[in-house]
């Protein structure tokens, strides 16, 4: 008999075929066991070489090997789905775009801190239907057993950030309410590119104070976040560690600002201490002045700044707020190096403190970054309600950054990721900074310029409705080598030596920084 003889010994074939055909049956009706029994005999009776046919052979025994597999999976999946289905539970597969480690280090955590019924099934399992994924983080739905307390969730999160970590993933994991989820920063964002969004900028309404700095997900997909810079926004701090893209949302920030409002309902200050990334923003049709870069020069900006607040107050109280169609926007980056020592550190720290606290009624726009809020004193920031956070070094930094107890802000991706948390909202809003260009780039300015070209395009010819004239400062004396520059307390002991008639000569001398014996004697003989 055929079945007996020939090469290949198809007989040994016939264990497995039952076997098959048992877990075909339950998963698959049979189907696939039946082709491959027909793909069989068609081999059989074709008049091969045995070679060959022995290669056909070990062909077939390998599909049958796979299918094997794959259907003892799903049928292992069908017993699982049908005991849980007698408890009332629905399992799902998770999206196939979503790491399989994760899921799998993520689910081992629930079912042993999680624990089991009387039956032996768990309290906590993920929901694969209720589940997504999107370019900034994996959301985990999560299902519970009736009279189980949702809030035990949160007791889980370190144990699962921990096996996360030995799994290859240094992550922050978040319990979101309503449906009960875990949320799970993606490690490597996507890059999101101004340019990328600059359409959507142009169409942004126009003068209502909105600057668009970052996007977020929503169910539709990306979109850009449009934040506000008006009452309780009025103020923003930006804090980051080196590299994590607080620069970056600056540059995006007062772009998107500029390109939707007007020169003449808004002015533009930008002061940085660094005088490198901000720049070529000083082409922009809204500054009131030049990027200022000396400690010096913007503390007496700020203070011109506090007079102009003071002068609109004034105003306001005699019944003229016209002031309310112009506003002004100062940026200071790198905060910290302003405040801290120095002659202007106490000066500055106070007249940020005083635009804070008043400036949000007055018209007055406050966006201020630094890498380490400690580095700034309480009373600058403590008014000011918008907090966008970049990845921090501690989890204290991510506390006194956000102002809110338990943010791990330190736990956020490098590249762009924040959290925006504003004044009476308990939960932070994820989003991604917007990337303008690489400042270490040769085309850096050239990238700048372009996104100018297009705000100059827009607004014409307009000037900003309120400028300020830096005042220039004074240079030191020309001396001549051995002519000693004398104290302005010296002043009464020249004019007793020259005469009484010379002491407001001299003090006139010493307000120039002019006072030196030399110019005292030449000043006598005029006389």
């Amino acid at each position: 008999m055929r079945a007996q003889t020939g090469s290949g010994n198809p007989i040994m074939i016939i264990p497995l075929l039952a076997i098959l055909a048992w877990l075909d049956i339950q998963s698959n009706q049979g189907r696939t066991v039946a082709m491959l029994g027909g793909l069989y005999r068609s081999a059989l009776a074709i008049d091969l070489w045995p070679i060959a046919k022995q290669l056909i052979v070990v062909a077939i025994a390998g599909a049958f090997a796979v299918v094997a597999f794959k259907l003892a999976r799903q049928s292992a999946s069908v017993k699982a789905f049908q005991v849980a289905k007698v408890a009332g539970h629905k399992i799902t597969r998770m999206p196939s775009t979503m790491p399989r480690r994760l899921t799998a280090t993520v689910a081992d955590v629930l079912s042993v801190r999680g624990g089991v019924d009387a039956n032996g099934l768990p309290l906590f399992w993920l929901d694969g239907k209720a589940s997504t994924v999107t370019p900034l983080a994996w959301t985990l739905a999560v299902d519970y057993a009736n009279g189980v307390e949702p809030d035990k969730l949160s007791r889980f999160v370190p144990d699962i950030e921990n096996r996360l970590y030995g799994a290859g993933y240094d992550v922050q994991v978040r319990v979101k309410d309503r449906p009960l989820a875990l949320e799970i920063d993606n490690p490597q964002p996507p890059l999101f590119a101004l340019r990328d969004w600059w359409k959507g900028i142009q169409a942004m309404p126009q003068n209502e104070r909105l600057c668009a700095p970052a996007v977020e997900p929503t169910a539709k997909g990306m979109q850009l976040v449009s934040l506000p810079l008006r009452n309780m926004g009025a103020a923003t701090f930006v804090v980051g560690m080196p590299g994590a893209g607080k620069t970056q949302f600056i540059l995006s920030s007062v772009l998107s600002l500029c390109m939707a409002n007007s020169p003449q309902r808004m002015s533009l200050i930008v002061a940085d201490v660094k005088a490198a990334d901000t720049m070529p923003l000083s082409g922009l049709p809204h500054m009131a002045c030049p990027v200022v870069t000396d400690i010096e020069q913007i503390a007496t900006m700020l203070d011109a700044l506090c007079a102009e607040m003071e002068q609109r107050s004034l105003r306001s109280a005699a019944g003229d707020r016209t002031w309310l169609q112009h506003s002004i926007c100062v940026v200071v980056d790198e905060v910290a190096e302003l405040v801290l020592g120095g002659k202007h550190g106490d000066s500055i720290a106070n007249t940020l403190q005083r635009l804070t606290q008043r400036g949000r009624g007055l018209g007055i726009i406050l966006i201020m970054a630094t890498q380490r809020v400690y580095d700034v004193p309480a009373k600058v920031y403590t008014k000011i309600d918008r907090r966008c956070v970049f990845r921090v070094a501690s989890a204290s930094d991510s506390v006194a950054a956000s102002g809110s107890e338990g943010t791990r802000c330190n736990k956020l991706p490098k590249r762009g990721a924040l959290e925006i948390f504003s004044a009476g909202d308990p939960t932070a809003q994820r989003a991604q900074g917007l990337f303008v260009a690489d400042a270490e780039s040769p085309d850096y300015e050239s990238v700048l310029s372009g996104f100018i070209d297009d705000i100059k395009a827009r607004w014409g010819c307009m000037a900003p409705g309120w400028h300020y004239a830096p005042v220039p400062k004074a240079e030191a004396p020309t001396q001549v080598p051995g002519d000693a520059v004398v104290e302005p307390g010296k002043v009464h002991a020249l004019a007793a030596k020259f005469g009484n008639e010379f002491v407001h000569p001299l003090v006139d001398l010493g307000d120039e920084g002019n006072l030196s014996a030399k110019a005292v004697e030449k000043t006598y003989q005029q006389m």
